[in-house]
């Protein structure tokens, strides 16, 4: 997946997937403007 949202902009597990994409050299953009 290229992206995780909701209704009210909250992804629930982001320090998990962050992680996890870390550990495989997976860049992680994180992008908050409402």
């Amino acid at each position: 997946f290229d992206h995780l949202t909701t209704y009210h902009g909250a992804c629930s597990y982001l320090e998990k997937i962050t992680d996890l994409c870390h550990e495989r050299q997976i860049p992680v953009i994180i992008e908050k403007t409402h």
